[in-house]
């Protein structure tokens, strides 16, 4: 008898410790997959301080803001080495070979430098991302997110085999 109820709260324990991690997991991973989608900027710009065209560039991008807001603007100061690094990861997924300050990156547009014709390239993209939703350029080089669908959908059927064992009788 003694025997019988132990086995019976050991199963209530392992249904209740599955149940609870299924929805753990399933929370964790949407709110993080989430969070990942929204820090992405549709537009990069490269910038060195010292740089003239650069701060005209970033007037220009603020022109644009009708289309682009603010806040789908990344902005990498490339005296900072973790912002070279990108800067260069970038260029090369690109097939930018040389590049001049500033470098906007946007849908499949790389822009090296400033001008009347950077501008008009950029602002074709600009507006183009504005018609249909581009991935950040950042998509390129950073690892790509986990499915967690597939892996919830595993987690799910693991419970489950987990879940009916427990239930089974002896």
């Amino acid at each position: 008898m003694a025997r019988s109820r132990v086995v019976a709260i050991h199963r209530e324990t392992i249904l209740l410790a599955a149940c609870i991690a299924l929805l753990l997991f399933s929370f964790s991973a949407s709110a993080s997959a989430e969070a990942a989608l929204d820090s992405n900027p549709t537009l990069l710009l490269f910038y060195q301080e010292e740089c003239n065209a650069c701060h005209d560039m970033d007037l220009f991008l603020e022109t644009l803001s009708s289309e682009l807001p603010p806040e789908e603007i990344g902005r990498y100061d490339i005296a900072d080495q973790e912002s070279f690094d990108l800067l260069e990861r970038l260029a090369s997924e690109y097939g930018l070979d040389t590049y001049v300050t500033p470098v906007v990156f946007i849908g499949d547009v790389a822009s090296a430098g400033a001008g009347r014709a950077a501008e008009l390239m950029i602002s074709d993209a600009v507006i183009d991302c504005s018609r249909q939703d581009c991935p950040s350029p950042l998509t390129r080089v950073m690892p790509q997110p986990i499915e967690w669908g597939g892996i919830l959908r595993l987690l799910a059927l693991a419970a489950l085999v987990v879940i009916l064992i427990a239930l089974q009788p002896l």
